[in-house]
């Protein structure tokens, strides 16, 4: 004859997740036993984490959390752009209020988001393994995995410059005046920046045996050279804006 558990010893989570947090802040409520699963705002923020009277449900509270999104105001899905640095600070807080029932993170496609994946799932099944001072070691144990020790601190130091550049401002969102051309030559030292990072990634793909080079290209190449170039389509087309203020003679070539 079949039984009826008791259902609160069935797991349930409840999402607040976009309009179903504000809900949750309007006074709607679920059975304590019930795992309330709190949402970043699709960039890596979270929205709100448990006070303390709320850590004192026995459903516990969890995390959802994005490294790709699809909606409003634009989406964000091609290659990685989310800082480990990132990942870290906001899954640590989770853990200090107690929001550790559950965490869930939103991939997308998963080809692209090897790094930042292996990151959250060593991060959750240990919390207290890292720190802020111990993750530059975890990119470069990383790259030993992936790419053997010999150029490993080289790649990790590549890999932390694009999620950077990615995490300051994803290439979606990537505009002419996203940077000045003007303050503080802010405009051309991103450019540098990537330049650097693009030319150094060359180099070692030069040297890496053919075993690492559909991997390399895949995890580090790739995604250096396709946001450097992004931001250089957007750069281009803001210095042609500035030469035409300017009235240049120049700003027909350079539209060119």
């Amino acid at each position: 004859m079949y039984q009826r558990n008791d259902i609160s010893d069935v797991p349930q989570v409840w999402t607040l997740y976009k309009e179903v947090q504000g809900y949750y802040e309007n006074g709607m409520r679920v059975p304590d036993d019930v795992t309330l699963l709190w949402s970043d705002d699709n960039w890596g923020n979270i929205r709100r984490l448990p006070t303390a009277k709320e850590r004192e449900r026995s459903g516990g509270a969890g995390v959802y959390y994005h490294f790709d999104y699809v909606g409003g105001p634009r989406s964000y899905r091609r290659i990685n752009t989310i800082p480990i640095a990132k990942i870290w600070e906001q899954m640590n807080l989770a853990y200090q209020y107690n929001a550790r029932k559950i965490w869930i993170t939103n991939v997308g496609d998963l080809k692209p988001m090897e790094l930042p994946t292996d990151f959250f799932l060593k991060m959750a099944w240990d919390p207290t393994q890292f720190s802020a001072n111990s993750l530059s070691d975890y990119l470069v144990s990383w790259a030993t995995q992936q790419f053997g020790e010999q150029y490993a601190l080289q790649i990790a130091k590549l890999i932390q410059g694009y999620t950077r550049h990615n995490g300051r401002r994803k290439p979606e969102l990537l505009a002419p005046d996203t940077y000045s051309q003007l303050a503080y030559n802010e405009a051309q030292r991103i450019s540098d920046e990537l330049s650097n990072l693009s030319n150094t990634a060359e180099e070692i793909a030069k040297k890496l045996g053919e075993r690492y080079q559909d991997a390399f290209f895949q995890l580090v190449l790739h995604p250096i050279q396709a946001s450097r170039n992004v931001y250089e389509l957007n750069n281009s087309l803001a210095k042609n804006y500035l030469y035409a203020q300017q009235q240049r003679v120049s700003t027909n070539e350079c539209a060119e």
